[in-house]
């Protein structure tokens, strides 16, 4: 892939996949207030997972850092958790917070934002290079490693959102080994790799955060 070339189109192509089925399974929703995922209602958990394509958005309108990018996509997920870990309930509270203010001022069904949102990051990512250089609040990023990031998001959180609502959901399979690749880059770097590697074999660990912290 050249320098300015855009992010791959079959991975583009996954993403959107991804993006259109959540929005026609969250289309047939009229309760936002029935439970989503803990403490998020449903509107809490959609609104969570639409900030997914609405963050590259708006770091992509900001100009374009200058000075080296992290090393990569784990490195920023694993800045995140390290600083959540120091201030869990705070973290946990804003973002959540923030889920629930991104269709407050909306007066459209959230399936409608979605697909509209969906077209505007289409749009934009066929023709931003991937090597372009976006500024996150752990330092600078390129677009193909942020984008990861929210992939990581959109898959979590797209099978989080049809367990909310009854329904069997398989996210597209790049989007799949993305995801869980990215999961074992960053249990290596928080030194929490045998676990995962324990837990994925049916050698359950007896503390969930031997592997991860609960990802929000």
């Amino acid at each position: 892939m050249g320098e300015n070339a855009p992010v791959p189109t079959a991975y583009r192509a996954s993403i959107q996949v991804a993006l259109s089925e959540i929005a026609v399974m969250v289309s047939g929703v009229t309760d936002f207030t029935a439970p989503g995922l803990g403490s998020w209602d449903l509107g809490g958990l959609v609104g969570h997972f639409l900030r997914a394509v609405r963050t590259p958005l708006d770091y992509l309108a900001g100009s374009e850092p200058v000075g080296p990018p992290l090393p990569g996509a784990a490195h920023y997920a694993a800045a995140y958790l390290d600083r959540r870990d120091h201030d869990s309930t705070s973290m946990d509270q804003s973002v959540a917070t923030r889920g629930a203010q991104e269709l407050a001022d909306d007066d459209r069904h959230p399936a409608e934002t979605l697909e509209e949102e969906s077209g505007r990051l289409a749009a934009v990512l066929e023709i931003t290079p991937a090597s372009r250089l976006i500024a996150t609040p752990f330092g600078a990023l390129r677009l193909d490693d942020y984008l990861r990031t929210r992939v990581m998001e959109i898959t979590v959180h797209g099978v989080d959102i049809a367990q909310a609502l009854g329904q069997a959901w398989t996210p597209p399979e790049a989007l799949l080994a993305d995801t869980i690749g990215l999961l074992g880059e960053i249990a290596i770097l928080r030194g929490s790799a045998v676990g995962l590697l324990r837990a994925l074999t049916g050698r359950t660990p007896p503390d969930p955060n031997e592997v991860l912290p609960i990802l929000r």
